[in-house]
């Protein structure tokens, strides 16, 4: 039956889809935790208690952050162990690269020689991440929402709705 293979293929293309935005966001994720693994290093050699609080805070960013890892590549193998391992090591590993980074980069310095070296690495790690992280949405996570949107209504509100709570948290928090 012609059909029967059409769903098929049409299967087995949205597999190999959601496979590579899976594995495109586990690289841009991972890579977005090395600064953030420096931020907790860096929070607590300012402050126990800041340090503390932006573990925890981070913690509750990467919960969601967690999913959008794990659920493509859960649909893409079928594979709960799988998704659970990938996104476990992905959430894992790179914030103790971004902490030992952080000790070998800044280590015990003082004054004015730490402080530039903090705004060095500071720019080029988030201009990296920005830049990864808005490539891996508009180019991957987007146009693969919208293939299981048929009216594109919902992800585009939702979209919209992102944008817009960022833009009032931004706001309301400066």
């Amino acid at each position: 039956d012609p059909k029967a293979g059409a769903a098929v293929q049409l299967s087995s293309r949205h597999h190999r889809l959601l496979l590579h935005v899976g594995l495109q966001t586990a690289v841009a994720i991972a890579l977005h935790k090395v600064p953030e693994g420096l931020i907790i290093y860096l929070s607590r050699q300012a402050s126990p208690r800041l340090g503390l609080s932006v573990a925890a805070s981070l913690f509750a960013h990467n919960l969601p952050e967690g999913l959008m890892l794990a659920l493509p590549l859960f649909l893409a193998t079928r594979r709960r162990h799988t998704a659970f391992l990938v996104s476990s090591l992905m959430g894992a590993v790179p914030p103790a690269i971004g902490a030992a980074l952080g000790m070998l980069a800044v280590g015990n310095g003082d004054g004015h020689d730490r402080s530039s070296r903090l705004s060095g690495i500071f720019g080029i790690a988030f201009g990296i991440t920005a830049g990864m992280m808005c490539m891996v949405s508009l180019n991957g996570m987007l146009p693969t929402a919208r293939i299981y949107d048929k009216s594109g209504n919902v992800v585009s509100w939702c979209f919209a709705l992102g944008v817009a709570a960022m833009l009032f948290a931004n706001t309301t928090l400066e």
